[in-house]
């Protein structure tokens, strides 16, 4: 859509030309930051640590935002439901978590420093990119590479499948010749 602007790693944003926001629109998140951290993206508490509770926050997130995939706003969709599968996979990994968390961690209470150093500090958290995007980077390409590997595993079943009927069908064809 002409109104979407993507951040670093393709969050949405609002442009001057649309004023939609559909972090706010479709998931209820009312943090300024753009894009949201992956527990305010799911709907979570800060540092959640139930899998249970973040694959099921994740997979109603995703299922509601589905439910726009066919309208005007498809492709910005889309961008969401892959923030949401990265936040998905990031915090349901617990090596990725713990790493995201440290950075969140950083990013909000930032190290104390010197008088010296004290303009490198200076930084207020709004200014920090809400999402980690190496972090989001990686994991995203974790989780296609899985995809991937499970594509390629369901193809070769249906040709092992293909070549097994058609065996079956000859041998049939052979026994009723007979």
């Amino acid at each position: 859509m002409m109104g979407e602007v993507l951040g670093a790693f393709g969050g949405a944003r609002r442009s001057m030309d649309d004023d939609f926001d559909p972090y706010s629109k479709w998931l209820g998140v009312r943090d300024a930051r753009r894009p949201p951290d992956h527990y305010a993206l799911l709907g979570l508490e800060p540092q959640e640590s139930d899998p249970d509770v973040i694959a099921r926050a994740a997979d109603q997130r995703m299922a509601h935002v589905r439910s726009f995939a066919t309208g005007p706003r498809q492709a910005l969709s889309q961008r969401i439901l892959n923030e949401l599968a990265a936040a998905r996979v990031c915090l349901l990994e617990p090596q990725s978590k713990r790493r995201y968390d440290a950075r969140l961690h950083e990013m909000v209470a930032p190290p104390v420093t010197s008088p010296a150093t004290s303009h490198l500090a200076a930084r207020s958290v709004d200014e920090s990119p809400a999402v980690v995007d190496s972090e989001v980077e990686s994991v995203s390409h974790a989780f296609r590479q899985r995809r991937r590997r499970s594509n390629r595993l369901l193809t070769v079943w249906l040709v092992m499948l293909v070549l097994v009927l058609g065996i079956g069908a000859v041998m049939l064809l052979l026994v009723q010749e007979s």
